[in-house]
């Protein structure tokens, strides 16, 4: 859903998406737009602003795509599924919308900016990277068990389950779900290298220092830490700093 309004003597402009037109949207783009809206709920879920309201907005909207993405990417003319995907990208976007979104949507405007890589793609990409990145370090935030809690909800630990055992959990059920749809897991996946990234690297930190989203982490990187990011993304690292 978006909503315009460039003049504040004009009401308010919605745009909703039909179900039956992106029935007709390729199966990569779809995906992509899926990963997106994971996105937004996990990065609105551990943003520096997030509220109660943002926060059952975006738990919500990772347990439809939990529960759905699968199934519509394997059988895309089921409205039914395509429905409930558009459900949750709108709940997701009310969800950050009242939050923000982190640094993971920082690096994917950088890389769409510098590779044109289309931004779901590069959001659904770095999201299981910038969870690690978060809950490695989360004495003075409560990252870890906002992803713990979930999962703990969605059934993937046991109530019982520690904090480091739930955020670790649900990180790979992330990995998990893209497996299972084919969706890209690291740089080279998508054609990038080594050189091409090297080539372009200042440029890519500098990008990423401009966007807001990555003042709204609540661990928000350093030059050298970002770049660390970029590599360990490009070889499919998970993250241990």
């Amino acid at each position: 859903m978006r909503v315009h309004r460039d003049d504040c003597r004009k009401p308010f402009h919605l745009e909703l998406p039909d179900r039956f037109r992106r029935a007709k949207l390729v199966q990569e783009v779809d995906t992509a737009d899926g990963f997106d809206a994971l996105g937004h709920c996990f990065e609105g879920l551990i943003s520096n602003w997030r509220t109660d309201f943002s926060d059952a907005m975006c738990i919500h909207g990772i347990k439809l795509i939990f529960e759905y993405l699968k199934r519509s990417y394997e059988d895309g003319e089921n409205l039914l599924y395509r429905e409930k995907m558009l459900d949750a990208a709108s709940i997701a976007g009310l969800g950050f919308g009242n939050s923000q979104v982190t640094v993971g949507h920082s690096l994917a405007h950088a890389f769409g900016a510098v590779y044109h890589l289309m931004h779901g793609t590069a959001v659904g990409l770095f999201l299981p990277y910038i969870m690690e990145y978060v809950c490695n370090k989360s004495e003075s935030h409560d990252s870890k068990k906002i992803l713990s809690d979930v999962a703990k909800s969605l059934g993937f630990v046991p109530f019982s389950a520690t904090d480091d055992e739930g955020s670790k959990a649900i990180i790979a059920k992330i990995r998990e779900l893209q497996k299972s749809v084919d969706f890209p897991q690291t740089l080279k996946d998508i054609g990038l290298s080594e050189q091409k990234i090297d080539e372009k690297i200042n440029l890519l930190v500098d990008l990423v220092n401009e966007s807001s989203s990555a003042l709204m982490t609540p661990r928000t990187p350093n030059n050298p830490e970002i770049i660390n990011l970029i590599k360990y993304a490009l070889d499919g690292k998970s993250i241990d700093f």
